[in-house]
């Protein structure tokens, strides 16, 4: 007997399962996870709760710009646009910054601002420096010492037309080379779906 039915039987979004529903995936079976406080993990897992609790999404990355040699230059803005599917969310950001002859540096003199191009709303107030988002903590937080990505407090939905602008700028006197990776959750579309998407 279908849920509408029968009273009895809880309503369920096709996309989402209910709040009070307990969390069975991957990361709970994960040993390594200590739910210890101000452990970055167990507090990534929570800001994740969302998409943790959503079906028919997919991972979805765009690294920016594509050319790791791609240079910007003293007091230099570049901008990037980058297209997803609409419904898509944009849960974390993370940054690696080199000089001239590849040498990491502190990314404290770069500065991003993310904007849905639907709403025209940044993400942040202003400019943020990307210090944040390019940690590389060695052992034993983080013993490959690859940077963490930075969440945001809770995933960014993206609009029609799933457009989203991306500014870089460079307030350092030197020339320097940066690559930003912005993390989304993409919905998976049927073939129908797809098919219409792809003729607009």
């Amino acid at each position: 007997m279908s849920s509408s039915m029968n009273p009895a039987c809880p309503q369920f979004n096709p996309l989402t399962m209910p709040d009070d529903t307990p969390l069975m995936d991957g990361f709970a079976y994960n040993p390594a996870v200590r739910y210890t406080p101000h452990n970055y993990y167990p507090i990534a897992l929570a800001q994740m709760e969302l998409l943790r609790r959503a079906n028919l999404l997919r991972p979805r990355w765009f690294v920016l710009p594509d050319d790791e040699q791609t240079p910007i230059a003293a007091y230099q803005t570049m901008e990037y646009q980058v297209s997803v599917t609409p419904g898509s969310y944009l849960w974390a950001i993370s940054c690696v910054t080199y000089n001239a002859s590849y040498v990491p540096v502190a990314a404290s003199n770069i500065l991003i601002q993310v904007t849905d191009s639907c709403t025209g709303i940044p993400t942040f107030s202003d400019f943020v420096t990307t210090r944040g988002m390019s940690q590389q903590p060695s052992a034993p937080v983080n013993p490959l010492g690859y940077p963490i990505p930075m969440l945001f407090t809770a995933p960014r939905l993206i609009l029609e037309p799933g457009l989203v602008t991306v500014e870089v700028a460079n307030r350092s006197a030197d020339e320097v080379i940066t690559q930003i990776v912005l993390y989304f959750a993409e919905p998976c579309l049927m073939t129908g779906e797809a098919t219409g998407r792809a003729g607009r």
